[in-house]
């Protein structure tokens, strides 16, 4: 049974410090999404450092629900000011310890807390409760709420909740911490364990707002456009940049669906291209991006998956143009390029196929007739003279101003 090591903040963290928690072993974040029907004021951040910090990421809400219709509005705030658009890889808790819930009574109690679970499990989510083993068993008829997750409250140094089977998460220090510091990042926090895996079994429910059978991204599947990269999801960017932090691959896709490059790891906040979009991953969304998008290929969005096609397309700088620095320009008018001898030129016949390998220092290349030339300078010339020879087909798709090689 593994334990994996985490921590639960709200607003009075203040301005925590999620990077430096990772550096510091821990893995994931329940983030305080609401106080009532009160939106935490530090959430938004909160969710987006966790993020950038690659740290799996759960939300609770404090409850004061009295009955189960005051439930259902509490849930439907946390809802529509809180889970909407985003993902959550750990549960959705309710946090039931306020005293004032003590007074309304067992049967009460335990009937709000079902309401509010019902509510937010009708809506797609993986829904638990949060409270103290003493809270659980004299303020609650808990073998009614055993289909729900589990978090526990108990600073000791083990857990003695039964039965075992539904602890999925172990609140086991705050203030008072009998196993290690009360502090994380330099403040204090309330500190848990994770004993079941809610990140694969959310996923695999497509739970949280993650598709089932692959919304993790570990089979190509987008998590959303322009929202935070979680841990193990793809997103697309279609912003000026990515603003993703650098444990991830990221490659930059061109108007026309090709990838620009290879994906690019441990850079981070790429920069969209012209027209064109960025696939982001992380983990194994980005072990599965890199395995799968390569230089050159194109990439279509189907729904919410991405899906590949092998070969060779580039988008040409221009047609019949001024060649630039870095840039590869078709000519098919006129006699000649009318280009200098600084770069790489070959002629493609009326059949489509090259008549040479690329040819370097000549320049002003002539037209041959019912076909064109090929004329790449620096990085753009070296890509031409990589990848075609004498007899290769190149395709030209006027409309687009892309060439396919083959």
């Amino acid at each position: 049974m593994a334990y994996i090591f985490g921590i639960d903040v709200s607003k009075w963290q203040g301005d925590f410090n999620f990077i430096e928690a990772a550096g510091e072993g821990v893995q994931f974040a329940i983030l305080r999404g609401a106080y009532s029907t009160g939106k935490d004021a530090k959430f938004d951040q909160y969710y987006t450092a966790a993020g950038e910090a690659g740290l799996h990421r759960g939300v609770y809400q404090y409850c004061m629900a009295t009955t189960p219709d005051a439930a259902r509005q509490e849930a439907a705030f946390l809802h529509d000011a809180v889970l909407r658009g985003r993902q959550f890889d750990l549960p959705v808790y309710l946090d039931v310890e306020d005293n004032s819930l003590r007074a309304i009574g067992r049967r009460r109690l335990t009937d709000v807390v079902k309401a509010w679970c019902d509510y937010l499990e009708e809506r797609g989510f993986w829904v638990g409760i949060y409270s103290s083993k003493s809270f659980f068993s004299t303020n609650l008829y808990d073998a009614e709420l055993q289909y729900y997750a589990h978090w526990v409250a108990q600073w000791a140094r083990v857990c003695t909740y039964t039965p075992a089977s539904l602890l999925g998460m172990w609140q086991f220090g705050g203030e008072t911490n009998l196993l290690r510091s009360n502090k994380v990042a330099g403040v204090v926090c309330d500190q848990d364990y994770m004993i079941a895996d809610y990140p694969s079994m959310i996923r695999a429910a497509g739970k949280n707002g993650y598709t089932a059978g692959g919304g993790s991204g570990a089979q190509g599947y987008l998590a959303g456009t322009n929202i935070s990269r979680a841990p193990n999801t793809l997103v697309r960017y279609t912003t000026e940049y990515t603003g993703t932090n650098k444990y991830g691959f990221e490659v930059g896709i061109d108007r026309n669906g090709i990838a620009l490059s290879n994906p690019i790891y441990g850079v981070g906040n790429m920069k969209k291209p012209p027209g064109g979009y960025v696939l982001s991953g992380h983990g194994t969304a980005g072990e599965w991006l890199y395995g799968h998008v390569k230089e050159n290929y194109k990439v279509r969005i189907e729904g919410n998956q991405v899906v590949p096609i092998k070969g060779i397309w580039r988008t040409l700088n221009g047609v019949n143009t001024g060649r630039g620095e870095d840039q590869l320009i078709l000519y098919n008018r006129g006699g000649s390029t009318g280009t200098n001898p600084y770069g790489f030129e070959v002629g493609v016949g009326s059949d489509g196929r090259a008549l040479e390998k690329p040819v370097y220092g000549k320049g002003n290349r002539t037209i041959p007739a019912g076909g064109f030339v090929l004329s790449g300078h620096g990085t753009a010339g070296v890509w031409l003279f990589e990848r075609v020879n004498k007899g290769t087909r190149i395709l030209f798709d006027a409309a687009a101003e892309v060439i396919q090689v083959e």
